[in-house]
This record gives structure tokens, sequence and C-alpha cells, in this order.
């Protein structure tokens, strides 16, 4: 699977399209299929590291804040979403990953 992956702080040019695993969905997560991704100015106020002082990510880490698209995996303890559900949502900030299928 591919990601559009933040390598460093920086310019536009700080995000990379590479291979990254397939993701899982945990105890209490959903796993999404990504139709849609916004790109919001928090999003790039992260990249230039304007928010480094709130959080520092780890990086290189799949961007992206807000998605909809379908759940494809329900994970153990879900009981409010379905798989074949269609959802939006902001992603957890310490997380990220939207830019991600």
């Amino acid at each position: 699977m591919q990601a559009y992956m933040m390598t460093r702080y920086g310019d536009a040019s700080a995000m990379e399209l590479r291979d990254v695993p397939e993701p899982v969905a945990g105890d209490g997560e959903v796993l999404i299929r990504v139709r849609a991704a916004g790109l919001k100015p928090i999003d790039y106020k992260v990249r230039q590291g304007a928010m480094r002082l709130v959080h520092r990510l780890t990086l290189p880490q799949v961007a992206g804040s807000e998605l909809s698209g379908v759940v494809e995996v329900v994970g153990a303890g879900v009981t409010r979403f379905a798989v074949g559900d269609r959802v939006f949502a902001r992603v957890d900030k310490k997380k990220l990953g939207a830019y991600a299928p």
C-alpha cells in the first residue's frame, strides 16, 4: 500500500509517496478505506513544523487529519460502527494518517 508521508518538517517537498505496511484495526478502533481526504490549514502548519512546540511527530509519518470513507474492519469492542458504514472523521492528532488509501 502507498501513502503520502511527511518525511521531515518543511515545505511541500517534505511529502513523499511511499510504501507502508497495511494498517490493522486495534481494540476499539475501525479501519477506514479513505475515499477523500481534506486539506486544511492545520495540515500545512503541521508539515511546516508550526505545531512542534505542542506536539512533535515521529517522522516519517502518514500525513492528513480529515477524511471520509467506508469502514472496512471493526476492531474488538467497537459497537457503534459496522463494516460498510460510510463515515467521516478527524483523526487523532498524534497519529494522523488521513492521506492513506
